[in-house]
């Protein structure tokens, strides 16, 4: 669930940038600029951030080892307004940060590995690398005086990367598995509300999605026997990929009906479907009350 309350274009015309910096390598410049242009309002932001504490660090004292992280942020907001009653809204974000797994020195090696007599375990050069990217188009609006509507289309990539230590994570686990978790999501999804009465609004929607899912993992491992003992210093590979497509969809109706000035009933029910690495689906009925004690 995404919900975002931006800045205006509008509301805040102009821009700004800072820098922020200070020890463990600290490096933050930031910006955020906005304004109106006619029907047009804008507003985008963003940053960047570097330091050597990316990760809590295993070891004591401020210095870490093998710490250092690289992040940033961006957020665009335009909107336009096609009457007064249409206005049509893109929403667009992405964050990429990486990160370094710091390490413990001294910790003893556990397996061998051919070739190599000796891996300091502060020397492990472990990584990770995150991904985010979405965006949502809307459009908002009414058709006379008692039908309103939100219709919004929107996708989502999001990718996570761990970069394993090749030769220290046998040495020192044993495997060394370079993951990658990955999807890749559109869908629509509808909003929309008609006044019957003084006393009764309908409210009804609907929610769709396709979702890739995509899970690769590649690891070095060693030969053991039957008690989990290592029987060869040479590591061969196994590949572990996985590849599919999710559905996900929903459909609501309910009924806001003033019973007095004070009360309020809503009630309505509820469907939705799942087509993932399970099928399943479900109805449900719902009721809720609002009473106003002033």
């Amino acid at each position: 669930v995404i919900d975002i309350h931006t800045k205006t274009g509008c509301t805040n015309q102009g821009g700004q940038a800072e820098m922020y910096g200070g020890q463990r390598a600290t490096y933050q410049p930031s910006f955020e600029y906005g304004g109106c242009n006619g029907r047009l309002d804008y507003y985008v932001g963003g940053y960047y951030l570097q330091n050597d504490r990316g990760v809590q660090p295993p070891t004591e004292g401020p210095v870490a080892i093998h710490d250092r992280t690289n992040q940033g942020q961006g957020l665009g907001y335009f909107s336009y307004l096609i009457d007064p009653d249409t206005r049509l809204t893109l929403l667009t974000g992405t964050a990429v940060n990486f990160f370094q797994i710091p390490n413990t020195p001294g910790v003893p090696q556990v397996y061998q590995l051919n070739g190599v007599p000796i891996y300091p375990s502060a020397d492990l050069k472990e990584s990770q690398l995150e991904q985010n990217y979405f965006g949502v188009l809307a459009l908002q609006g009414k058709l006379g005086q008692n039908f309103n509507y939100q219709a919004a289309a929107f996708s989502r990539y999001e990718r996570t990367q761990f970069f394993p230590d090749p030769i220290g994570d046998l040495i020192y686990n044993g495997v060394a598995s370079n993951v990658l978790n990955g999807d890749y999501a559109n869908g629509v999804q509808g909003d929309f509300s008609y006044r019957l009465s003084e006393a009764h609004t309908i409210h009804f929607g609907f929610f769709g999605q396709e979702e890739a899912v995509n899970i690769d993992t590649t690891s070095l491992v060693f030969s053991a026997n039957s008690e989990g003992q290592q029987i060869s210093d040479v590591p061969f590979s196994i590949v572990d990929n996985l590849n599919k497509l999710t559905w996900l969809g929903g459909l609501y109706v309910q009924d806001q009906w003033r019973v007095g000035e004070r009360m309020t009933l809503l009630y309505g029910a509820r469907f939705d479907y799942m087509d993932q690495f399970v099928t399943a689906w479900a109805f449900e009925p719902r009721i809720g009350a609002t009473y106003k004690l002033d």
